[in-house]
Parts: C-alpha cells; structure tokens; sequence
C-alpha cells in the first residue's frame, strides 16, 4: 500500500461543515458546500478567488447544470441556482418528513439525472433512502430507488457505467450495484466493503464518506473520523492512504486541468478549542497531486 500526506490547503476560511467537492472544468473552479453553515463556496483556481453565497437551508449536494448553473439539494426539495444572478428556484419538492430527514451525498450519472440520498436525522434506524431525480415529458420526477440506510454518502458510477457505489456511513459500509445507464434502473446490491468500526489496539480508521472514482475505476474514499483519504481497487483493495492533519475529511473530487489533483474537504464541526488547536486546518479544503486522472462530473440534464 502506497502512503501519502498532505497539509497543503486552499486559501479560504475555516468551514464547519465542508462537503461535497465539485469540479467545473469550463471555469477552473471548484465548488463545495457548508452544510451547517448554509453556504455554496468557490474557488476559482488561477485567479485564487474565493466566493462565498449563503443558501436559506442545508445543502446535501451540489452538481453543475448545463446553462452555467447549480443544481442544489436542499431539506426541503431540489433547486436550480443561477451563479451569476444568485436566483435560485425550486425544481421539486423533498418526498420525505422535512422535521427528521434531509437530502445529503449526491451525483448525476451520464444521462443527467441525479442520484441524491439522505439523512435520517434521528439516527434510530435505517429510514434513510436513494432517490433518482431527472426531467421528462411531465416535467421534473423523483423515485425512490432504494432504502436501508441512515447516512447515505458515496455516491459514484465506474467508468463503463455499468456499476453504482453507495455507502451506509454509519454501518461502516459501501454497497455496489449493477447500473443500467439507459433505463437508470439498478439491481443486485451487495457489500463492496466492510470496515471495522475499530481495530487493535483500540485504532479507528474512520467510516466511509463521500467518494469518487478515478480512470482505472479506482474508488477514492474520505474516512470520516480517521484523518485519512483512501484508494480502492475494483477489487476493494486499498491501495493508496493519504494522511492528513485533521481527524474529518468529508468527500474528495478530482479537478484541475488534467483531472489528476485531489481535493479534499474536511469538517470542523464539533471541535472544542483545544481540538481546533491541535488541528488547526480542520475544515479546510485540502488538495494533492495524483497519478490517475479523474474522470469528468457529469452535468443535469434539465
């Protein structure tokens, strides 16, 4: 297994929350969120401009429309955000108890549609789910496609388009699915990867959270609570861990103009002030050179 480490962060300020990495090719920005905090951020890579716009809820996740705009998931429904106006404007409204619920890890698979989970945010049981999202001839539709959940986190398609990953981050779990990229329907799940809550003497090396995947259908992991980024094989193998100075990443994404650098988002939330002084850079965006590209996020398809 190959060990890596990395301090080098963007220039921004300290988030509570950070999630859901994405890349934009066209404009050489990364966009990310803060869920506590109700923000979408950028940055914007050569110019090292950094925006911030707050949002008036949670957002789970975020993935680029083809008009150069958002798609945004929100507690209460789905949403279309204009970058340059700062409009937003609500596509659907959220299928699920508002109060105990809200939607979470996110991505649109090659045919445009977005795949969004959610929070079941009483944590007493597996009541979290799957939904599909798309536009058709009626208009804009959302179906439930699968269940058995609490956190829903990462979300990604292999290359070929014929395999679905989804993790249960509490359970410790990725499950995989076969995908049918023409119907969007998918089937067969089954365990991808199964990690021990804790291993001697006494180690935790985190949960999975959000994900990606690279050119070799490689599954790029964040290991909540374990102050490290992962890399599977196919065959779930770890094959790369990347160490970082604080103890939450969140998700990663590769961007930059080769795909080839990963970045990481990470959390603050919940460190008291002596932990905030021995990770200083919690809740930062970290980033680190790769070997394998990435591949392109795919775009909503209104």
């Amino acid at each position: 297994m190959k060990k890596l480490y990395t301090d080098s962060i963007l220039d921004t300020p300290q988030f509570s929350l950070g999630e859901c990495p994405t890349w934009i090719q066209a404009s050489n920005t990364l966009f990310w969120i803060d869920i506590t905090e109700k923000k979408l951020l950028s940055f914007e890579l050569s110019s090292q401009i950094f925006h911030s716009a707050p949002l008036p809820q949670e957002p789970g996740c975020i993935a680029p429309i083809a008009d150069h705009s958002l798609l945004i998931a929100m507690r209460d429904g789905i949403y279309s955000f204009n970058i340059e106006k700062k409009i937003l404007k609500q596509l659907i409204s959220a299928p699920y108890d508002v109060h105990t619920e809200r939607f979470n890890d996110g991505k649109c698979d090659a045919m445009g549609r977005l795949w969004v989970g959610t929070v079941f945010e009483p944590k007493t049981s597996n009541n979290a789910g799957l939904y599909c999202f798309q536009s058709g001839p009626m208009g804009y539709q959302i179906q439930l496609m699968a269940s058995d959940n609490m956190t829903a986190n990462g979300l990604a398609f292999d290359s070929k388009n014929q395999l679905m990953f989804w993790s249960n981050t509490p359970a410790h779990q990725i499950d995989q699915f076969d995908f049918n990229l023409d119907t969007g329907q998918i089937a067969n799940r089954r365990p991808f990867k199964i990690f021990n809550p804790m291993r001697p003497p006494d180690i935790y090396d985190g949960r999975p959270d959000g994900a990606c995947i690279d050119e070799d259908n490689c599954y790029w992991v964040a290991m909540y609570g374990g102050s490290k980024v992962i890399r599977l094989s196919p065959k779930a193998e770890i094959l790369t861990e990347i160490n970082l100075p604080c103890q939450f990443p969140t998700m990663v994404c590769l961007g930059d103009s080769d795909l080839k650098t990963l970045f990481i988002t990470t959390a603050s939330k919940g460190l008291n002030a002596e932990q905030l002084k021995e990770a200083p850079l919690s809740g930062h965006v970290f980033q680190i050179p790769v070997d394998t590209p990435g591949l392109a996020i795919n775009a909503f398809k209104a």
